[in-house]
């Protein structure tokens, strides 16, 4: 069965603040379907090791930060992040730990890959 899934672009479309009036950091965008949503950034790897993933993190913890605080976040029970990296198709099983805590601590699966799954 199809399945429609809406896209919202957040960086360079939607402004997010920290307190002291600054840009704060932003993922690409999300996209929501049914009862699920799903922040997505994406990533060139550039270099080795892992810091696309750290910055990646970090661009998602902030705007479901923010996304957390809107009644909008209650819709959706099914709650997703994605790092994608064309450049890093191979899923990152080295992430486990980081995955683990970023649910912990987000309540959002965190998915390290180049695949977005619509289920």
């Amino acid at each position: 069965p199809q399945v429609k899934v809406n896209f919202v672009p957040v960086d360079h479309c939607i402004e997010l603040r920290r307190a002291d009036g600054s840009m704060d950091n932003r993922c690409d965008g999300c996209l929501f379907y049914r009862d699920t949503i799903i922040f997505v950034e994406l990533k060139q790897r550039k270099g080795k090791g892992n810091q696309w993933i750290k910055d990646g993190e970090q661009q998602l913890r902030s705007t479901i930060g923010y996304f957390e605080q809107q009644e909008e976040a209650r819709n959706f029970p099914i709650k997703k992040a994605y790092i994608a990296n064309s450049e890093k198709p191979l899923f990152r099983t080295g992430q486990a730990v980081r995955m683990e805590r970023f649910f912990s601590e987000t309540n959002y699966i965190l998915r390290i890959e180049n695949r977005i799954n619509i289920e």
